[in-house]
C-alpha cells in the first residue's frame, strides 16, 4: 500500500510478501526497490523526504511501537519519543529531518 510521495515522484510504502512477511518499498522512476524490514516486525512505512529518508514504525518484542528512521544509505535507526509509554510512530520527515507522528 503507498503512503507517501517526495517532490521526486518517488513513492514509498508497504506490503506482506507471499509468506506474510511485511516489507517496505520505494517507486522511483518506475523502478520497485523492496526495503527489507524483517528485522523489524510489523514494519510499516509511511512517509520520505527528497533526501531519500523514510519514516515509519515497528511493533518491539516488548509490544511496544517504535519510530523507525532509514537514511538515504540505507541504515535504519529505532527511537521512542521522550514522554511515550507504549506508542511511537513517525508519519512523515521534511527535508529539514523534523518528523512529525504520534506518541502514547
Amino acid at each position: 500500500m503507498p503512503f507517501d510521495i517526495n517532490d521526486r515522484d518517488q513513492v514509498v510504502g508497504s506490503y506482506l510478501d507471499a509468506a506474510g512477511t511485511p516489507n517496505g518499498f520505494l517507486l522511483g522512476n518506475g523502478v520497485y526497490t523492496k526495503i527489507d524490514t524483517s528485522a523489524f516486525p510489523s514494519a510499516q512505512l509511511f512517509g520520505l523526504n527528497d533526501r531519500g529518508e523514510i519514516v515509519g514504525g515497528y511493533l518491539d518484542p516488548d509490544g511496544k511501537v517504535r519510530g523507525l528512521l532509514r537514511d538515504a544509505k540505507g541504515n535504519f535507526t529505532t527511537f521512542f519519543a521522550p514522554q511515550a509509554i507504549s506508542q511511537t510512530g513517525a508519519l512523515d520527515i521534511n527535508d529539514r529531518r523534523q518528523i512529525v507522528g504520534i506518541f502514547r
